[in-house]
Order: structure tokens, then sequence, then C-alpha cells
């Protein structure tokens, strides 16, 4: 029955969808070459924070599809070459990504999604994630918010 390979089906989409949108510039020369897809986004939201797109406008609110959030969490880090056929990687249905901007200019960035059935009471739980964060040396590191000069 297709219940028993439900794990195997979403470890492929996982997988399939890791490579449609994933950005892996140390493992993959393509990858390096066309960059990453939501590169755009994380530049809009950068310039959001720095107060060049909207000066006063405090909060800001988007709405994607699970492969433009997958593309986001590729750009920042969170999705990688060694997580890539892990199913929990696949944003579930209303996922969910908060970028808080600190007045000492740190950003953190929490992910999240509801439970997807009533036992769950379809509660959103966030939790902070790991991103991919750069200095102007051009030195990588990954931790749950930095420098919102150094958010790459």
């Amino acid at each position: 029955p297709i219940a028993a390979m439900l794990p195997q089906l979403q470890a492929a989409f996982a997988y399939y969808l890791s490579t449609l949108v994933g950005y892996f510039p140390d493992e993959d020369p393509m990858s390096a070459a066309v960059g990453s897809f939501g590169l755009p986004w994380v530049k809009e939201v950068v310039s959001f924070f720095q107060g060049t797109t909207f000066p006063d406008v405090a909060v800001a609110h988007y709405a994607a599809h699970d492969w433009t959030i997958s593309s986001i969490l590729a750009t920042l880090g969170t999705l990688n070459i060694t997580n890539r056929q892990d199913p929990s990687t696949i944003p579930r249905f209303a996922a969910t990504i908060l970028l808080e901007y600190y007045t000492d200019g740190t950003v953190r960035v929490l992910y999240g999604a509801p439970g997807q059935t009533s036992a769950t009471s379809y509660t959103l739980t966030m939790r902070p994630i790991w991103i991919r964060c750069a200095n102007g040396d051009g030195e990588y590191w990954t931790e749950t918010g930095c420098p919102l000069k150094d958010l790459h």
C-alpha cells in the first residue's frame, strides 16, 4: 500500500525540492554560478530593515508557496546539502518564517508550522533556526542570529 511508502516518497520529494530551489555554493558549481532563488527576497527584507524600502512601516508581511519558503531557507543556510533528503525540510501548510530585527542591529530568524491535524489544535510552534552569516573578510559561520550587515 502507498501508506507504507510514505517515508520514501517524502524523502524523494524533499530531495526534489532541495534540488529545485536549494543553494549549495560550496558543493555545487551550478548553484554557485546561478545563485540562490531566495536572494532577491532576502535583499528586500534587508533593505526594509535598513529603512530604505518603506521608512515609515514597522512590520511587513509576505505570503508564499512551499517552493519559495524552501528557497528562502536555502538562502539563509538552513536547507543544506546534508539534510536535503530529510522530510522535515519540506515546508508544511502555513509554514512561517519570522525575521526579527533588534535595535542592536542583530537579525534573528524563527521558523515554524502549525500542527496539521485537529489533535494538535493546529498550534503554531516557532523555533530559532541556524542561519548562514558572513563578514566582510568572506568568513562564513552559522548561528541563530547575526548582524544585519553579515546576513547572507
